[in-house]
């Protein structure tokens, strides 16, 4: 295992401006380039197409104040079960797919009224078999922007077709034929004639776009959570499973027993993904209160981010992604007081430094305080797409506010209510009042009654001692 290596490597000391060899060891050698002034990183970084320290820093600065002005313009509920996966297309910024429990799809695309407000439309929907229909993973198609693949609990993988299909899954891949086995993680390679699916049987698949298998290699002893192939590397793939590793694979030479690196965690893995920018980082998610940052080319542990976020079977598996722009990680916060205090119990789209760690903003709304398990961004960063249950909300500046009518009327019934209670509790206040005026006015009549009857008597008395 690399990780676990400690041998020294022969590199040359630019920082002292020598050429002589020196031993410097794998894990000092992520963090070197980064803000180093020195000339030939500088080049290097240059010929790579790595933006300099100081355009990282302000693309950084740059996306997070864009970040605190966002808030929901729109939220649906697109199905009668919660939602468990998203994708925005790869291609088209203003598309993305939904898909839910029962094995419901829905393709939408945002389409703009004008430069300051948003409209969703639904283009094309799949209602899947109810339960049992549970949608684990898609992806769009590299080359064709209608088509797409997905993974599901009914143990398929499958090619749809947007425009020519009629229902979900009318051309299947994978059939395990069985409810004991099923497909829960899958990638398209965006430059190579290949299609990668992960069962819950730790078993992996390698398939060619047009259904063809190529080879089939048990990679984990358990469940494979997620498959990712690297955006910059054409032939590594990441694999994450719920045996509690991450493992990297060279597709020209695949050992089940021999990975190219393996990085242990505490708990089951949920999700594994490149950094978008570069794909020299790795974000992963583990199923307690672990996100983790790694590093080529080592994968070293860079920051280790404790976070709530821990896993519970009635919800959808919280998954930390990258910002498409800038090296920013966010993950849906499941509030845990016990553990974590200071968070209390609000639930938000937490933003973190993958250097440092450190929470930089926390996403919210106070119209919607369920938990976020998960928030994509589309390719140009300007609109967050999150799932939270049964809900679909879509994010982005203030500029853009467009409240779903749903939400709207939601607002005006609760308003309703509350003055009708308000009313109600004033007139039984009245009546109350009312009452008690009534009894009160009683209560003296009968008193001036009794004090004229005892006068009455008094006088009575008098009058028969004078006789006397």
């Amino acid at each position: 295992m690399i990780g676990s290596c400690t041998r020294s490597w022969p590199v040359l000391d630019f920082e002292n401006h020598r050429s002589e060899i020196v031993n410097c060891t794998p894990h000092l050698w992520p963090l070197h380039h980064d803000c180093s002034k020195n000339i030939f990183h500088y080049i290097t970084n240059n010929s790579l197409g790595r933006p300099t320290y100081g355009n990282k820093m302000a693309i950084d600065r740059k996306t997070l104040s864009a970040i605190e002005d966002y808030d929901v313009f729109s939220a649906q509920q697109p199905y009668h079960s919660r939602i468990t996966a998203i994708e925005w297309h790869p291609k088209m910024d203003n598309h993305f797919c939904v898909g839910s429990k029962h094995g419901d799809l829905g393709y939408y695309r945002l389409k703009y009224k004008d430069s300051q407000s948003m409209k969703i439309k639904r283009i094309k929907s799949f209602t899947g078999i109810g339960p049992g229909g549970y949608i684990s993973a898609m992806k769009f198609h590299p080359t064709d922007d209608n088509k797409f693949f997905t993974a599901s609990l009914d143990g398929k993988v499958s090619l749809g077709d947007m425009e020519n299909d009629t229902e979900l899954g009318q051309k299947v891949f994978l059939n395990t034929c069985s409810w004991e086995r099923w497909y829960c993680s899958l990638d398209a390679h965006k430059t190579d004639n290949l299609v990668v699916a992960g069962s819950n049987a730790g078993h992996t698949h390698l398939l060619s776009r047009t259904g063809d298998v190529i080879w089939d290699k048990r990679l984990h002893s358990q469940k494979v959570s997620h498959l990712e192939f690297s955006p910059c590397e054409p032939h590594l793939l990441c694999s994450a499973s719920l045996d509690h590793t991450v493992r990297m694979w060279d597709l020209r030479m695949v050992n089940e027993k021999k990975p190219l690196s393996c990085l242990h965690h505490d708990k089951g893995i949920n999700s594994a993904f490149f950094s978008l920018t570069d794909g020299t980082r790795l974000l992963t998610t583990d199923q307690g209160d672990n996100i983790r940052i790694y590093r080529a080319p080592f994968w070293q542990l860079e920051t280790d981010i404790r976070h709530p976020h821990r896993f519970f079977q009635h919800i959808t598996p919280i998954k930390a992604y990258w910002h498409p722009l800038s090296d920013t990680i966010m993950c849906g916060r499941f509030p845990d007081e016990k553990n974590y205090p200071d968070l209390g119990d609000k639930r938000a789209i937490d933003f973190f430094n993958p250097c440092t760690g450190a929470m930089v903003y926390s996403l919210k709304n106070v119209h919607y305080n369920n938990i976020t398990s998960l928030c994509k961004f589309n390719n140009t960063g300007n609109v967050l797409l999150s799932a939270m249950g049964y809900n679909m909300l879509l994010w982005s500046t203030s500029a853009s506010q467009e409240v779903s009518e749903d939400h709207c009327a939601k607002d005006k019934k609760q308003t309703r209510e509350t003055l009708e209670n308000q009313m109600s509790k004033e007139k039984i206040q009245l009546t109350c009042d009312k009452s008690k005026d009534k009894k009160i006015s009683k209560l003296q009549l009968n008193i001036k009654d009794k004090r004229k009857s005892k006068d009455n008597d008094v006088d009575k008395a008098s009058k028969k001692r004078k006789r006397n």
